[in-house]
């Protein structure tokens, strides 16, 4: 598997943490050529059908009405762009891009439909250096085979990954423990490189060490990240 990058602590942290000062949508594309030229920091979010990738995407905007959701799984079809501005405990205002990825891994989609979505995804992949990928794991499910596929496909194109844990609040408190050394060990690093995170509730979305604070740092080009928010280097 990957190896972890570990990166430095950082200390001297104070205050609220990072918190969303702007989002907005900006458009949905079908093919790469479609997307805006890489003029900012750009973050792909990627996870697996109904891992709750829109509800977070509307916690890390600030904006859940911004992001369309629904009840069935695979509504993302398209890159989805959106970008927000994230403003530190401490420095600048960061401008970050999200790009939202389809959803892969589900399987009422045809063979042809999900062949397509893949292509979609690997075009992505290929064709934009992003800052980094955030991928999203239901902490209820665990890491699947689709999840190590995409793993693979990200590492063919040296991809770095942050690992998000997702839907914490479904998980007795007893269990979470167990629920987040399971995504850890199928990638062999440790529990405190899965960042948990809970839509509903914003846990790890808000606040000192939330993923809205990764996004000012990465933003500001950042390398050192606070280990409990560590990233994968991945090589192919």
């Amino acid at each position: 598997m990957p190896p972890t990058d570990r990166t430095a602590a950082r200390r001297g942290r104070s205050g609220a943490g990072s918190r969303p000062a702007e989002a907005s949508f900006v458009l949905s594309a079908a093919t790469c050529d479609q997307l805006p030229a890489p003029d900012l920091a750009e973050v792909a979010v990627a996870g697996r059908s109904n891992v709750g990738k829109s509800s977070l995407l509307g916690a890390l905007l600030g904006r859940p009405g911004l992001v369309r959701t629904s009840k069935t799984p695979g509504s993302t079809v398209l890159l989805n762009l959106f970008e927000v501005e994230v403003a530190g405990p401490e420095g600048p205002t960061q401008r970050v891009r999200l790009v939202d990825l389809p959803g892969y891994g589900f399987a009422a989609r045809g063979a042809r439909e999900r062949a397509r979505l893949a292509a979609r995804i690997e075009a992505y992949l290929a064709a934009r250096r992003c800052t980094a990928v955030l991928l999203l794991l239901d902490l209820r499910r665990g890491v699947l085979d689709a999840d190590l596929e995409f793993v693979e496909a990200a590492a063919a194109h040296a991809h770095r990954l942050v690992l998000v844990g997702t839907k914490v609040d479904k998980i007795p408190r007893s269990r979470r423990g167990a629920a987040r050394r399971r995504i850890a060990d199928a990638f062999g690093v440790a529990p405190r490189d899965v960042h948990v995170t809970s839509a509903r509730t914003r846990e790890g979305v808000a606040g000192p060490g939330g993923l809205t604070e990764l996004l000012c740092d990465l933003a500001g080009g950042e390398r050192s990240i606070d280990v409990a928010r560590s990233t994968l280097e991945i090589d192919g």
